[in-house]
C-alpha cells in the first residue's frame, strides 16, 4: 500500500500538488520569508520530483550487485530507507 500521494506531482506557485483522476491535492507548501523566492521555488521543484526519484533509486536497488555498482546499489536502498522512512 502506498502511504504518499500518487505521482505525478507538479509545482504551482508556491504549492506543490499531486494530479489524481484530473484533480490537483495539496501535496505541500513551500514558503519561508527567510529565503529567496528563487531557493523556495527550487525546494518545490525538488519536492515535486521526489516520486520519480524514488522510483528510480527503486530500480537502481533491483539491480544484481556487482563489483563497482555495490555502492551505488547500497547508496539507492540507504537514500529508498530515507524517502519510505523504512531501515536499510
Amino acid at each position: 500500500m502506498t502511504l504518499r500521494a500518487p505521482a505525478p506531482w507538479i509545482v504551482v506557485g508556491d504549492t506543490v500538488k499531486c494530479i489524481d483522476h484530473g484533480h490537483r491535492y495539496l501535496v505541500a507548501r513551500v514558503h519561508n520569508s527567510s529565503f529567496k523566492p528563487e531557493a523556495n521555488q527550487g525546494n518545490a521543484q525538488l519536492i515535486a520530483a521526489a516520486p520519480d526519484l524514488l522510483a528510480f533509486a527503486e530500480r537502481i536497488a533491483r539491480l544484481p550487485p556487482h563489483g563497482e555498482y555495490v555502492d551505488l546499489i547500497d547508496e539507492a536502498r540507504a537514500a529508498i530507507a530515507k524517502a519510505t522512512g523504512d531501515r536499510p
